[in-house]
């Protein structure tokens, strides 16, 4: 087909009127990417500007947010130290506790021994007399 062409181009068109064709198809070709073409390319890259604005924001906030984790980081070891000490500490406490407990109720035993044994001299007491 595109020798047909060729040939009929050869035949009916002088070297004017090819030139002539030639350019109207560039110019036509030219024109298309003129009105259509480049301000679809235009609107992209307009676009494609507005997200790198974007994403240079969003960059810096990811920095920020970086840093306040690392932050947050160190506090929460603090804190996971400060739990494993108060722990550490309420081990301690409750060892204490428990020998006091223990004390309490010895001495718990030794008042209702004694009450007891009270009991019974006021009991002997008052049938002797």
């Amino acid at each position: 087909m595109v020798d047909i062409l060729k040939c009929y181009t050869e035949i009916m068109l002088d070297a004017n009127d090819k030139k002539d064709l030639k350019e109207m198809i560039f110019d036509g070709v030219f024109e298309a990417l003129d009105q259509v073409v480049l301000p679809r390319f235009q609107g992209i890259e307009d676009r494609l500007s507005g997200v790198e604005s974007r994403m240079g924001g969003l960059e810096d906030r990811m920095g920020g947010l970086e840093n306040r984790m690392g932050a947050m980081e160190e506090k929460m070891s603090g804190l996971t130290q400060a739990v494993e000490i108060l722990d550490s500490d309420m081990g301690g406490v409750k060892m204490r506790l428990s020998a006091i407990e223990k004390k309490l109720d010895d001495r718990t035993d030794t008042f209702l021994v004694v009450k007891d044994h009270e009991k019974r001299i006021r009991k002997l007491e008052k049938i002797s007399i």
